[in-house]
């Protein structure tokens, strides 16, 4: 019991090693705990061959905490997208399809950005940035049903900005981006020049 009374009464200090080892221990327990799915290499070709047009969809709950705003994050990823003859499904395409008819009708490039504050360390937030493509897919088993899934991944991106990270964001999310234009490019090089 005296025991239990020495570590209670004894004052606590934050140590910065024992404070980053944590942050570590954080992001990995956090960010990674999603599944991984490796990155279909050797389909891309076959799956961005057909695409036609995507729309982009950004997830970001709390980005306000950086200073991230998702609808002009989500206009410069159309815009690249665009300036990469990738054929951008616009809001203009899109009106008048209700949800349901925009995931059959249209593939998303769906951003996911997920910022976590990191316990101790103040205005400092751990983030994982996952980029998919989305589309509606037969089950090979039933090919009656149509599921709305993943049929490609980028690399995902992690790692710990501060309270003003909106700008590291932007240039990971940028870069993603690119990962998937040239992707797409290399599978309709007939893209390339328009």
């Amino acid at each position: 019991m005296d025991h239990v009374r020495d570590k209670q009464s004894a004052p606590r200090s934050l140590a910065l090693p024992g404070t980053l080892a944590a942050c570590g221990a954080y992001l990995l327990s956090c960010l990674l705990a999603p599944q991984l799915q490796a990155q279909f290499a050797e389909t891309d070709i076959e799956i961005f061959s057909d695409l036609e047009a995507v729309r982009v969809t950004i997830e970001a709950p709390n980005a306000a905490a950086i200073g991230l705003d998702q609808n002009l994050l989500k206009r410069e990823v159309e815009n690249l997208l665009d300036r990469g003859h990738v054929p951008v499904a616009t809001a203009q395409d899109l009106a008048g399809l209700s949800e349901a008819d925009r995931e059959i009708s249209v593939p998303a490039l769906h951003f996911r950005i997920v910022l976590i504050p990191v316990p101790g360390l103040f205005d400092t937030y751990a983030y994982r940035i996952d980029l998919e493509l989305r589309e509606m897919v037969d089950l090979f088993r039933s090919s009656a049903r149509l599921l709305n899934g993943t049929t490609w991944r980028a690399n995902p991106r992690q790692g710990i900005t501060g309270d003003r990270g909106a700008s590291e964001i932007a240039r990971h999310v940028t870069g993603m981006t690119e990962e998937f234009i040239q992707i797409y490019l290399s599978a309709n090089p007939r893209l390339r020049v328009r």
